[in-house]
C-alpha cells in the first residue's frame, strides 16, 4: 500500500482499485459500528507508512516491534472510549503525494 512505483505506472490502476475497496470496507465497519467514526480510509495508509517507519527503525534491534505498534493502532480504531482526534486525516492528495513517484527536475 505504501510502497512507490516508480518504474511500473500500470500498479497504479491495481492501487486505486485496492484503495476503493478499503474505502468501501471501512464505511461498511463504520455502519456496523465496529471502527470508530471519524477513522477513514486514508488514516489505514497513514499508518502503514508510519509502521513501515517502525519497521525499519527497529530491524535489527527488535524485529517484531512492528506488532505491538500494529496492535496500538487496531485499538486506536476501535470505537469505545474514544477521545477528538487533534487534527484532520490526510487528504487523498495528499497520500498520493506522498507515494507518487517525484518528478526528476
Amino acid at each position: 500500500m505504501n510502497v512507490r512505483f516508480d518504474d511500473a505506472p500500470e500498479l497504479w490502476d491495481l492501487r486505486a482499485r485496492i484503495q476503493r475497496g478499503i474505502t468501501r470496507l471501512f464505511a461498511r465497519a463504520r455502519s456496523a459500528g465496529a471502527i470508530r467514526a471519524d477513522v477513514t480510509a486514508e488514516d489505514l495508509l497513514f499508518i502503514t507508512l508510519a509502521n513501515a517507519g517502525v519497521v525499519a527503525a527497529t530491524r535489527d534491534v527488535a524485529p517484531d516491534a512492528w506488532r505491538r505498534n500494529v496492535g496500538l493502532y487496531l485499538d486506536a480504531f476501535r470505537p469505545v472510549h474514544t477521545t477528538e482526534l487533534p487534527a484532520p486525516p490526510l487528504t487523498v492528495r495528499q497520500l498520493a503525494d506522498v507515494v507518487r513517484p517525484r518528478d526528476a527536475g
